[in-house]
């Protein structure tokens, strides 16, 4: 016979309850794809990416800029384009190209005189969007972002970079 102890437990028919139900786990996936929205609006890529092209687009005009500097050194003018750096190798081609579009950056120079000229670029994400151009400028000797007023269009001669420049250039009737 088998004795029945009262301090014996009970044995139930249905198993004990283990794991996440369903609504739990949609509940934990809903969080942590809260947090990654998060933290990709935080980090946006795509203005990261832009602006790490805009950092070469700047350190190119820069090279150029030394380039065109070396190059008044040993010829007495300035270049008329960049092909013409190209030619007697101050630069690679390779080297000095738009990170986006592999063209060349645009030189503006006063042809006639070749006494000055411009480089620029325009930037993908500028800091300042009223100023979207990164440009060099012989005559006052600097690289910046700069904005052409009235309009935002570029540039199309040296005397139009020149406006706002200490520098007076020959020929623009400054």
């Amino acid at each position: 016979m088998l004795k029945v102890s009262m301090f014996m437990k009970k044995t139930s028919t249905h198993p004990l309850k283990q794991g996440l139900t369903l609504i739990e786990i949609i509940i934990v996936i809903a969080i942590l794809l809260i947090l990654f929205v998060t933290v990709l609006f935080l980090i946006n890529p795509r203005r990261r990416i832009a602006q790490s092209r805009d950092a070469a687009r700047k350190a190119h005009i820069g090279q150029l800029a030394s380039s065109v500097n070396a190059y008044v050194a040993d010829y007495q003018v300035y270049p008329v384009s960049q092909q013409e750096l190209e030619d007697i190798g101050a630069v690679k081609a390779q080297n000095i190209r738009d990170p986006s579009t592999g063209a060349m950056y645009t030189f503006v120079s006063n042809a006639s005189f070749r006494d000055e000229v411009s480089i620029y670029t325009e930037l993908e994400a500028p800091d300042d969007a009223s100023r979207p151009y990164w440009t060099f400028r012989s005559a006052c000797g600097d690289s910046d972002a700069y904005s052409y007023l009235p309009d935002i269009n570029p540039p199309t001669t040296t005397c139009d970079y020149y406006a706002n420049c200490p520098k007076t250039m020959t020929g623009c009737g400054m």
